[in-house]
């Protein structure tokens, strides 16, 4: 009979002796290598499992890793303006577009626009915190990102109150308390003291924010309170926060004047507005035009356009009407 050496790999194997200890006839081969070689592969196996397995299957999805610095989001234009006046600047991670101010804005990567929010890239930023205004950032949007682990602050902007009180609170979430606070301290007190600056009678006004259609902003809006501190009235009907109107509502509403943003509105579509109205209302109807980020961005450059606005402000005549131009 002939005879081979099974070499096996571990002595265990082959019953606590070694392979040049033990001596098979070729018969014995096949079961006993096969046996050891079956006993190496499962052994194998639950190694690989136990390793590897709970990685593969794990239905928790693998964190962002800590922060050794606070990164903070904007999800509007107006609350970039307010981060870098707070001085959290160096702090801001990502931006909302528009992004061209403060110009620094300009270099942050941009998450976000009226069309919508990029999701996965601002998860990925792994930020302290977001920042944003009613209205610019749908509800459903907010919710999906508060679910996943994104904290979400939304701001409310209907009055002047809000925009320093918003002022105040992100300079205290950025750890820049004492900034945001003077900031909504300077920007309180210049609109206070256009206030108290404005002559009676105040001067009623329709403040245009399209054309097609004819759509104004109405009462308990933001642009209603700049106009308020201003000195004008809103002749604006009572028909919601941004009513459509015909030319005959404007007509009935009586407006000293029209205010429209400049750079939204061309100059040409402006004109043949004041010529209609002129027509129908069978007197000049002047227009006062200011930038239309002025208007609309709630910020630290809000008393500029409060500014603006009142400087521009045409003298009502006794009767009612308006005189002179902007």
């Amino acid at each position: 009979m002939s005879h081979v050496f099974f070499v096996s790999p571990d002595p265990a194997l082959c019953g606590g002796v070694t392979s040049d200890q033990r001596q098979v006839t070729r018969e014995d081969t096949v079961p006993v290598s096969y046996s050891g070689f079956r006993s190496l592969i499962t052994g194998y196996w639950y190694l690989f499992a136990l390793l590897l397995l709970p990685g593969l299957f794990s239905c928790t999805p693998p964190s962002a890793p800590e922060r050794s610095t606070p990164a903070f989001v904007s999800l509007a234009p107006s609350v970039t303006e307010i981060l870098f006046a707070v001085g959290a600047s160096e702090e801001t991670a990502a931006v909302c577009s528009p992004n061209d101010l403060p110009p620094g804005a300009k270099a942050l990567p941009v998450v976000a626009s009226h069309e919508g929010v990029d999701v996965e890239r601002l998860v990925s930023l792994n930020p302290t915190g977001c920042f944003t205004i009613e209205g610019m950032i749908s509800p459903e949007v907010i919710g999906n990102l508060r679910r996943l682990g994104v904290p979400v602050v939304e701001y409310r902007a209907r009055t002047l109150a809000d925009l320093w009180e918003s002022m105040e609170d992100i300079g205290r979430r950025t750890g820049h308390e004492a900034e945001g606070r003077e900031l909504a301290q300077k920007c309180r007190a210049r609109v206070e003291a256009v206030r108290m600056s404005n002559q009676p009678p105040p001067v009623r006004t329709v403040l245009v924010v399209g054309l097609d259609p004819l759509v104004v902003s109405g009462g308990g809006t933001f642009l209603d309170a700049i106009l308020e501190a201003s000195g004008f009235v809103n002749a604006a009907p009572s028909q919601g926060s941004y009513p459509a109107l015909s030319l005959e509502d404007l007509v009935r509403a009586e407006p000293d004047c029209l205010i429209l943003p400049e750079g939204d509105i061309p100059e040409a579509a402006c004109a043949h507005l004041a010529a209609r109205l002129e027509r129908l209302m069978g007197r000049p109807v002047p227009l006062v035009r200011i930038q239309a980020d002025l208007l609309v961005r709630p910020g630290p450059r809000t008393p500029d356009a409060v500014e603006k606005l009142a400087g521009a402000r045409p003298v009502p005549t006794r009767s009612g009407r308006g005189g002179g131009d902007s």
